[in-house]
């Protein structure tokens, strides 16, 4: 009893001094005490307490708020607003909470791979607890070393679709056809799809892991790869964009990585293929320095303005990349209507040498 009078008349002077020293010492004590009797704390005194350390370490620098999310992460027992507070803090601060707080649930997770930067959805891939539906939505908002670091953890769920949408994005990243590849429970099929694009050390390790599959099954895939292969009609970057069109999954977003990624060829191939004009013609419209061209076929086929803006910043295409010639083009094209682009491009596929009359519905488009 008189160590506890003690410890709160302690408690006490350290709350009636007006420093910054004294409030973090007053943050470790109360911590240490919370941690002591966190199971023993009902619903009123763990609130009370989130409620005091969340005051504190926020009146503080971020360092202290570090120092709390480490100490609190792996405690069941933490009060849940402050961990939730903490996980949606810098990444310093959130990382350790995200990666192991067991306070969160799968929805709290979800909600932070809707709001938050990569760097949060990285830390929640380490995650020892990882569902179906946090995986789809890690999916759905990560980039690609979200999703490589999500394959790379051996206890995250992950639902065939959720899979299959994977396997779709990976021809645009060696990294991730090796973590599919080494992957335990990847369903055969996706593998022997997935071995028409791969690499061919990855493709021996597809051969080995599953000696089990069907012989004659694995014939059929490698003799239909070696007549691609053989096939001198089609350019590698067609025959590599052909396949997302095969299974419909060459999207806007896919055409921008290959322009943040510097692949001139599959760009120019798959802009060709996205908007159903030869690839002779699509390097004519986006080596068009006006950005004319480039804003009829986009239009013409639904692009919407934002991946239209990107591909004209863009290293891809002839238009001067600065916001002084973009930006104007942009609004340009919201004022372009979609039947007079449309007309245009009927237009220039019934005249040969026809491009440079593609501007003319333009001037009329306001």
């Amino acid at each position: 009893m008189a160590e506890n009078r003690q410890k709160l008349n302690s408690l006490i002077h350290l709350a009636s001094i007006d420093s910054q020293e004294s409030r973090r010492t007053l943050l470790s004590e109360i911590t240490d005490i919370f941690i002591d009797d966190a199971e023993a704390c009902s619903e009123h005194q763990n609130w009370a307490f989130g409620d005091i350390m969340g005051q504190l370490a926020y009146d503080l620098e971020k360092q202290v708020r570090e120092e709390l999310a480490n100490r609190l992460s792996a405690n069941g027992n933490a009060p849940k607003e402050l961990i939730t507070r903490l996980a949606n803090d810098e990444i310093s601060i959130a990382r350790p909470i995200l990666q192991k707080s067991p306070v969160l649930t799968q929805s709290d997770l979800i909600e932070i791979t809707h709001n938050q930067t990569q760097a949060h959805l990285s830390a929640i891939t380490a995650r020892p607890d990882i569902g179906a539906d946090l995986s789809k939505e890690l999916v759905s908002h990560g980039n690609d070393n979200v999703v490589v670091n999500l394959l790379r953890n051996d206890t995250a769920e992950i639902q065939v679709e959720t899979m299959q949408q994977i396997a779709d994005r990976s021809p645009a990243s060696e990294t991730m056809q090796a973590a599919i590849v080494d992957r335990d429970n990847v369903p055969k099929e996706i593998l022997i799809d997935l071995m028409k694009q791969v690499s061919n050390s990855l493709r021996r390790q597809i051969l080995e892991k599953y000696a089990d599959v069907d012989t004659e099954q694995l014939d059929e895939v490698v003799s239909s790869m070696k007549d691609k292969l053989d096939d001198g009609s089609a350019s590698k970057a067609e025959r590599y964009i052909d396949e997302f069109v095969k299974r419909g999954a060459l999207t806007e977003s896919l055409l921008l990585r290959f322009a943040a990624d510097e692949r001139p060829m599959e760009f120019l191939v798959g802009f060709a293929r996205l908007t159903e004009i030869d690839t002779a013609t699509a390097k004519r419209v986006l080596g068009d320095k006006t950005g004319t061209a480039l804003s009829v076929v986009c239009r013409a086929n639904a692009i919407t303005p934002d991946t239209f803006k990107e591909i004209a910043m863009s290293a891809m295409c002839g238009i001067p990349s600065d916001h002084d010639r973009v930006l104007p083009l942009v609004r340009l094209y919201l004022r372009l209507k979609a039947e007079n682009a449309q007309r245009a491009m009927r237009f220039w596929r019934t005249k040969k040498g026809a491009l440079d009359t593609i501007a003319e519905p333009v001037k009329n488009s306001a």
